[in-house]
């Protein structure tokens, strides 16, 4: 037999106290009573007062104050109800995807050449729009590399930032040209390590790899984190057009012509323990790089397991509801106000949910709400803390207005969301000197530090 759920004083409370508001409508329902009950119902402004005596039944007046009074008492359940006692928690608990995907992005110039129209850099951003849309809940980083590799954005199961920043990319933002596919390897591995996640995967979108490639995937490999690799570009490859109206050049002056090496790729794919794919115009490169949709959901559900258990209060308003069933029953011979007092018991439509959420939650909950399901244009309207607002402008793609509203924020974080705006709409000097605050205020802050770089 199970045991019963203990009671404590301190943990009783209502989950919706502005519905008990609704109890100040009592006295005046009491007031609106008495003046029709003190002039006999109407009856005085017509009939003689020596006559009005004979003409009223005394204890038929009396007795029909039990109509209000039962009115009352269904009203103060009904608002009791509404307002949701609790006291009792339930084990709540709370599940994680521990699985992790590190997307590694070349933005070596080759990455311009145009043998994949519109260019290798446009191909690949599309393709990598849809690797996060089937990444669902996994923690996802991006890492921008060149002659050296960045974080532009760290573990994060908000995949919609990054999609935001793998536009950003180019190779024109890469203070050093090169290929440090090796670096890249590393740096995501780290990333996993660091996030204490239990299993992950690198996914290198590249035309080419470093001599070091191969032994940073076999040691990745050894440490649990399996390296894939997405090719884009062709064998014959395709020279790079420069803004100049000239090509791209080596050290002797011979315009390059950057091909996908294929082979390369493949032996880096198989030392760290995952697959290669070339860039297609359908989904089967994906499917190739990720396996089958089953199989992609069954390794999900593996990875996905407790991080811990939290508790939540149990509404026990429905049971008031019991309680006045057999007024209502009683009640139905009362008169007008028995009706008015069931009225609140009406259930509210579903559409009209979102006008009286100013009820029970704040703008910016509200505005965390919308968020939450994708929703930032109307986050932005119902936000009012600056943070929320500019958070909600970024993500709609209205930087500049959340530059202004990180502007008016304080702190580090709002320093460096400041700066991650202003670069967005190009004024880097600005953002430059915003991720200079955000480092004044947090010198260890790695996202600021590494955007600055890139």
């Amino acid at each position: 037999m199970s045991a019963l759920p203990e009671f404590s004083l301190s943990d009783f409370h209502f989950l919706r106290p502005l519905w008990l508001l609704l109890l100040l409508g009592l006295p005046l329902l009491w007031l609106t009573w008495r003046r029709s009950g003190s002039d006999a119902g109407g009856w005085r402004h017509v009939v003689d007062r020596q006559l009005l005596p004979y003409l009223l039944d005394g204890q038929s007046a009396a007795g029909s104050r039990g109509g209000p009074t039962l009115a009352a008492i269904v009203w103060v359940l009904a608002c009791l109800a509404l307002a949701g006692p609790a006291w009792e928690r339930e084990p709540m608990p709370l599940y994680r995807n521990q699985s992790a995907r590190v997307i590694a992005l070349e933005l070596a110039p080759s990455m311009l050449a145009q043998d994949v129209k519109p260019s290798r850099l446009e191909r690949v951003r599309y393709k990598i729009d849809d690797l996060l849309t089937r990444s669902r809940d996994y923690q996802t980083a991006l890492i921008g590399y060149a002659g050296d590799a960045f974080v532009a954005a760290p573990l994060t199961d908000d995949v919609n930032t990054v999609r935001n920043l793998v536009q950003a990319l180019d190779p024109s933002v890469m203070p050093v040209a090169g290929n440090a596919t090796e670096t890249a390897i590393e740096r995501g591995v780290k990333l996993i390590k660091q996030a204490g996640l239990v299993r992950g995967e690198i996914i290198l979108v590249a035309d080419s790899v470093d001599g070091a490639a191969v032994e940073a995937a076999r040691q990745a490999r050894e440490q649990g984190v399996e390296v894939s690799i997405l090719g884009v570009g062709t064998a014959a490859g395709a020279p790079v057009a420069l803004g100049d109206g000239g090509f791209l050049k080596d050290s002797s002056g011979a315009i390059l012509l950057p091909k996908l090496d294929e082979a390369e790729l493949r032996s880096v794919a198989a030392a760290g323990g995952g697959r290669y794919a070339s860039v297609s115009a359908d989904a089967g490169d994906l499917d190739a790089l990720l396996g089958s949709s089953a199989a992609t959901a069954e390794d999900s559900a593996h990875a996905s397991e407790g991080v811990g258990e939290s508790s939540r209060f149990l509404d026990r308003g429905p049971w008031l509801v019991l309680l006045i069933l057999p007024l209502a029953l009683a009640g139905f011979r009362r008169g007008w106000l028995m009706t008015l007092a069931l009225a609140c018991l009406v259930p509210i439509p579903r559409a009209d949910a979102a006008s009286l959420s100013d009820l029970w939650q704040r703008a910016d909950q509200q505005a965390a709400q919308a968020l939450d399901k994708g929703d930032a244009k109307h986050a932005l309207e119902v936000a009012k803390a600056p943070e929320w607002r500019g958070s909600a402008a970024f993500r709609s793609g209205e930087y500049a207005t959340a530059a202004k509203a990180f502007t008016e924020a304080k702190g580090a974080d709002a320093d460096y969301n400041e700066g991650n705006a202003l670069a967005k709409i190009g004024k880097y000097e600005e953002a430059l000197a915003a991720y200079d605050s955000a480092l004044k205020q947090a010198p260890d802050m790695d996202d600021a530090i590494a955007n600055r770089k890139a």
